[in-house]
């Protein structure tokens, strides 16, 4: 997302995201685009509206969460970690986020009150891998 023209911007900013030159993604308003933005670069994903995640994220990115489970399995069943010993890595070294929130614990239970308007949960890896989760 950017609100710069094109022409003002000193870096392919295709590039960054993985995209072909001149190919355009979505076309938001301009309050509409630095909102969206500021939520995403700044973590502020409890500020996001269920709308606002669903076109954010692509709906096959989505992954459906069936009942309450724990996070190191919450990090395997959206493709976080390939094992629950590379999700405790993942946690015990600073990687992971819920809803923009640093955890560093490995026994935190997944309840409701964790997900965005009742129904979204948003695991960010590092700086710039993100994961969402769909309650079902």
């Amino acid at each position: 997302l950017t609100a710069t023209p094109r022409n003002d911007v000193d870096r392919n900013t295709y590039r960054f995201f993985e995209i072909e030159n001149d190919v355009p993604t979505f076309a938001y308003e301009y309050e509409r685009a630095v909102k969206l933005a500021k939520n995403l670069f700044n973590n502020r994903f409890k500020e996001m509206s269920k709308q606002d995640i669903k076109e954010l994220f692509d709906e096959q990115d989505i992954k459906e969460i069936e009942g309450s489970t724990n996070l190191l399995d919450l990090l395997i069943t959206l493709g976080v970690a390939s094992s629950k010993r590379e999700a405790r890595e993942f946690v015990n070294s600073g990687a992971i986020s819920i809803n923009g929130d640093k955890v560093t614990e490995t026994n935190i239970e997944i309840t409701d009150d964790l997900f965005i308007d009742n129904t979204y949960i948003i695991i960010k890896r590092g700086k710039k891998n993100y994961y969402v989760g769909r309650k079902s």
